[in-house]
């Protein structure tokens, strides 16, 4: 599969509003660093905003994701709702409006199919 690959991945509203949530808590409370950008899977902090930016734009579109996208947005979320040091953390209720709970529901139904979508393709790109 090339890196030009999109993988059409039908989300439930609870799912896009809390990839959308994440992604946009990288220009919020969430404080990255350079590294951070890259075990997310962007260069440096300019690419990790300009790349949630653009992925987001994308999911209020309903396009399709590279998979590399698609990696991005879930490990953007993850890190932004889970890490207090980097994310939004203990604030991800007050700053999102989601639920930690509807969160955690909605990273497990995303995590258990977008490694089961593809999972080799979704594991192998950067």
């Amino acid at each position: 599969m090339s890196r030009r690959t999109t993988l059409d991945i039908t989300l439930t509203p609870l799912e896009r509003d809390v990839l959308r949530a994440g992604l946009g808590e990288w220009g919020g409370a969430a404080g990255p660093t350079d590294q951070v950008a890259q075990l997310i899977g962007f260069h440096d902090v300019d690419d990790l905003m300009n790349g949630c930016l653009e992925i987001r734009d994308r999911l209020d579109r309903g396009e399709p994701l590279t998979p590399a996208d698609w990696r991005r947005a879930l490990r953007s979320t993850e890190l932004a709702f889970i890490s207090d040091e980097w994310g939004a953390g203990v604030e991800w209720s007050t700053v999102t409006g989601l639920s930690d709970e509807e969160a955690i529901t909605a990273l497990r139904s995303l995590q258990f199919r977008l490694v089961t979508v593809g999972t080799a393709t979704l594991r192998a790109v950067p």
